[in-house]
């Protein structure tokens, strides 16, 4: 970039608080590099940005090109798929497992702890923290063909508020308020100010799977759902075959918003 200082301030001048204030913490010392990485993806500033604070470029920022074989199987073994499958009702280590090959969050930590972009574009703070308003990405489709939107992304969330969903723990006083803005966006309100927010839109809660706004709970919280059966999700691998203990076969998704997945069956 030939003039990073002058891209730096137009920046600066559209930014939050909070970014602006992690800004000039990392210039003084206060935080370290990768604190500023950690941080930043938090609140959804582009790698090209922390290049532009940090004064040089992220090797995080390139993305890792490798040779690798393509197709074949992947077969995987994990601890038994116990209790439900249903998204909002994921309880154990087996299930959420199994349920996030087709599912997928707006965001995802990585080994780092640094958030990457998934059916989230970007994020960003405002009203000191207590708002937050996610960009939904745009020509993404459920493996049954509908396409994805932000009525589904609201839908799954305040599904996830109601009394029966296990991302109680997660969300139970701290959103307040979850409605769209835009066509392609959603704007969460909190009752306190909280800087790390979006980590709990990823998968480390389990149960943020965004799933289509058709999707009902089965009336019988202990039996099967739609989920189980077909896992309509936006993942990369669509269910092939559900076969209870023995296992479950995955397929990859031709259509998925990433590319083809290099595997052909899990």
């Amino acid at each position: 970039m030939r003039y990073p200082n002058e891209e730096l301030d137009k920046y600066r001048k559209s930014a939050g608080d909070l970014e602006n204030e992690l800004i000039d913490e990392y210039r003084q010392g206060g935080v370290t590099r990768r604190e500023l990485i950690q941080r930043g993806s938090v609140l959804g500033m582009s790698f090209t940005v922390l290049s532009l604070v940090g004064g040089t470029p992220f090797a995080a920022a390139a993305p890792k090109r490798a040779i690798r074989r393509t197709g074949g199987t992947l077969r995987v073994g994990s601890p038994s798929a116990d209790g439900s499958l249903e998204p909002p009702l994921l309880q154990s280590l087996g299930a959420l497992a199994v349920s996030h090959m087709p599912g997928e969050q707006l965001v995802f930590a990585d080994k780092n702890s640094v958030l990457r972009p998934r059916l989230a574009t970007s994020w960003k703070a405002s009203n000191g923290a207590k708002t937050w308003t996610f960009q939904i990405r745009q020509n993404v489709k459920f493996h049954d063909g509908t396409p994805l939107t932000a009525d589904d992304v609201v839908a799954t969330f305040k599904r996830l508020l109601t009394k029966d969903s296990q991302a109680q723990s997660s969300y139970k006083g701290v959103i307040v308020g979850v409605k769209k803005t835009g066509a392609h966006s959603v704007q969460f309100d909190l009752a306190n100010p909280n800087g790390f927010f979006p980590y709990s839109t990823s998968q480390q809660t389990y149960q943020a799977i965004i799933l289509p706004k058709s999707y009902r709970l089965p009336s019988d919280l202990s039996k099967p759902g739609e989920w189980t059966s077909a896992m309509n999700g936006t993942g990369p691998f669509k269910l092939k075959a559900n076969r209870g203990a023995a296992g479950f076969t995955f397929e990859a998704n031709p259509d998925y918003w990433g590319g083809k997945p290099a595997i052909d069956t899990v």
